[in-house]
């Protein structure tokens, strides 16, 4: 009987510490596109991932990582969004370099939260593939 209150007991206070958790930031949508220059191999990728700035007030974007390497990343704030964009460039012979299929990578957002003085690491999973957008498309 007392396994069963203990378990019960246990239960309820997981629940409400689920509940009561605070998420740092939410994130809308996460993609990807290709980009090749105009030199033999030289090639990358454009990270995209899109927050809501509602939900990311206290948060300050310190990197990118890629398979526990770190990358620069450039914000754009719109509206009610905030874009992390993350631009690397693939190198041959390169061990940290970005494997095919993507899935097949480990992404993070790493990040400082200004309220908890803490720094943290966010998984960022399902990349969706999209094609590069025209010149035209990205200045308007």
């Amino acid at each position: 009987m007392k396994k069963i209150v203990l378990f019960l007991l246990m239960s309820v206070l997981f629940s409400f510490k689920s509940i009561n958790c605070k998420r740092d930031f939410e994130v809308l949508d996460a993609k990807y596109y290709n980009w090749f220059g105009g030199v033999k191999d030289v090639k990358g990728k454009v990270f995209i991932i899109t927050l809501n700035k509602k939900t990311s007030q206290n948060i300050v974007i310190k990197s990118f990582i890629v398979n526990n390497k770190k990358f620069d990343t450039e914000q754009n704030i719109q509206n009610n969004t905030w874009q992390v964009i993350s631009r690397i460039t693939e190198e041959k012979n390169d061990e940290t370099s970005i494997k095919n299929p993507i899935e097949k990578n480990i992404f993070f957002i790493e990040y400082y939260n200004t309220e908890s003085k803490k720094t943290k690491k966010l998984k960022i999973k399902n990349f969706k593939y999209q094609l590069r957008i025209k010149n035209e498309e990205k200045n308007s």
